[in-house]
């Protein structure tokens, strides 16, 4: 038979927590540890699973030629709204978004614009593997029929509600329990995987090793954001001005020489621009490489 307490005598345990130093009670770690990471992944295949069934149902009326663009539109709302419901179930745990960071301007955004360009033009290189694209190609064409909406989901949309999940969310909270340089990488891995085709997956990956890495160097969600859609806005005007079709591919063989020395003045530009953002140093940021410190212990 259990004994029992009366209100003013303590259980042993909790006259055994209440003589343990306060330094002693562990505060659980900030959100995502690498298993809610990739549960966040779970989450977003499902919203996108379930945006498109819904997106199918809706739109049943409108022609074949038009129901890429809404239905687009659809999943986009779906996705902020699994940002929106992963902030809250994380709580307390989530480290603060930083929109702004210290070394916001023009001037930051003037070299981060030409340098994303830059390693746009370097990871481009990729294509040259010949990765299957599994059907992208044809949807961004269909997209592209409504260039204004392909704008606005391509160019602002994307690029606010992925940097908010990936540099905003996950980013963080994996630093400050493994350390910047695996945040990173987990966090561009994941990146990568929800594109959902192995040739732009790669691209993805390599992209957000360079936005991680600004993250860190700027403590600013927002010039990731400018950085993103300087990327994606390069390929919605190839799509628009040059007619190029999403994934076109021209094989090393017969790229001219003139595009291999574009590609190789994009690489120097980017080498410079990261040899000028490396020096950037944020507050709080002297020891980027290694876990946070444990935060305030949690009271029991």
């Amino acid at each position: 038979m259990e004994p029992i307490y009366s209100e003013a005598e303590a259980s042993p345990a909790e006259t055994v927590a209440a003589l343990l130093p306060a330094a002693a009670v562990v505060a659980p770690p900030a959100y995502p540890t690498y298993a809610e990471s990739w549960g966040v992944l779970g989450w977003y295949l499902l919203a996108q699973l379930l945006s498109g069934l819904v997106a199918g149902g809706l739109l049943l009326w409108l022609p074949k030629t038009a129901r890429t663009g809404p239905s687009m539109l659809i999943v986009e709302l779906a996705q902020l709204g699994l940002v929106l419901w992963l902030v809250a179930q994380a709580g307390t745990r989530a480290q603060p978004v930083r929109w702004r960071g210290p070394s916001d301007g023009p001037g930051l955004w003037a070299v981060v614009v030409p340098t994303t360009f830059g390693v746009a033009l370097a990871v481009s290189a990729l294509q040259w593997l010949e990765l299957p694209h599994w059907g992208v190609d044809a949807a961004f064409d269909k997209l592209m029929l409504n260039p204004g909406l392909a704008f606005g989901l391509i160019c602002v949309a994307a690029p606010v509600i992925e940097e908010w999940l990936f540099r905003g969310l996950l980013l963080p909270g994996l630093a400050r329990n493994y350390g910047s340089t695996r945040a990173i990488v987990q966090s561009s891995l994941l990146f990568g995987i929800i594109h959902f085709n192995p040739a732009q997956s790669l691209m993805a990956f390599c992209l957000g090793l360079f936005l991680g890495w600004l993250y860190i160097r700027t403590q600013s969600v927002r010039t990731c954001v400018l950085a993103h859609a300087t990327v994606n806005t390069a390929a919605w005007a190839g799509m628009y001005f040059a007619k190029q079709h999403y994934g076109q591919v021209t094989p090393l063989a017969q790229t001219s020489a003139w595009e291999l020395a574009y590609m190789a003045g994009g690489a120097l530009v980017a080498l410079a621009g990261i040899w000028y953002l490396a020096r950037l140093r944020a507050p709080g940021q002297a020891n980027a490489e290694e876990p946070a410190a444990p935060g305030p212990a949690v009271e029991a």
